[in-house]
């Protein structure tokens, strides 16, 4: 999934993409800070539906596998 990275200062703080297919997913898993708001390619499962993510955001979550700049 391809997508800009953010950063989002909400409760704890977390990380999101904001995916060219039009939907914010929120990641799960070890994100390099240095990506930050750059176009990046990332790897992993959505997991959908149970409400609430980590961020209160209620967005789904994409457990990250692999990242990188694209």
């Amino acid at each position: 999934m391809r997508g800009k990275l953010i950063y989002e200062d909400i409760g704890a703080g977390g990380w999101s993409l904001k995916a060219t297919d039009g939907n914010t997913y929120a990641l799960d898993g070890d994100i390099p800070k240095h990506l930050a708001n750059k176009t990046v390619q990332v790897d992993g499962k959505v997991q959908r539906g149970g409400g609430f993510g980590f961020m209160m955001s209620g967005d789904p979550v994409l457990v990250v596998q692999s990242i990188r700049a694209v």
